[in-house]
């Protein structure tokens, strides 16, 4: 259902769709599937029988997508937080926020970044992905931040 109306708002719109926004779209496909290569996005269009006409389309479509959620992150971040309080979420959470906060005091650093550990972005990403997940690591930082739907790698 939400694919549907965030589709006929973008028609209603009339959002074009740009090259930049269906690469980041490539991009989050292929860290979300493991696509490590031209041939896996074949293979992985074979097995979900979809042709290029199909993709093309379904990139397209996607993009339109983010383009809209983009353009509604504020209203959709407080129906977020709505949800989460309406579900009873929010005291666990909230809990495990001050613990992570606490934990950080605890060593010294409230601030602390993958630099100050000796990691950079990237090698953080290998670990997390490709150790952690057991993934191919198919992306930058950056272009995995923006495939998860992050507006910057902070």
């Amino acid at each position: 259902m939400g694919r549907v109306l965030a589709l006929r708002e973008a028609g209603r719109q009339d959002l074009p769709t740009y090259f930049d926004g269906q690469a980041q779209v490539l991009a989050a496909l292929r860290c979300r599937e493991g696509l490590a290569s031209g041939d896996d996005i074949m293979q992985w269009m074979s097995d979900n029988g979809i042709g290029n006409e199909e993709f093309r389309r379904l990139v397209e479509e996607e993009a339109k997508i983010a383009m809209l959620q983009r353009f509604y992150r504020r209203s959709t971040d407080r129906e977020i937080e709505t949800v989460i309080v309406e579900t009873g979420h929010f005291p666990g959470l909230a809990r495990r926020a001050k613990d992570k906060e606490d934990k950080l005091a605890g060593l010294g650093d409230v601030g602390a970044s993958t630099q100050a550990c000796g990691l950079d972005d990237d090698a953080l990403l290998r670990w997390f992905v490709g150790d952690v997940l057991r993934r191919p690591v198919v992306a930058s930082l950056g272009a995995y931040a923006g495939a998860l739907g992050f507006a910057s790698e902070a």
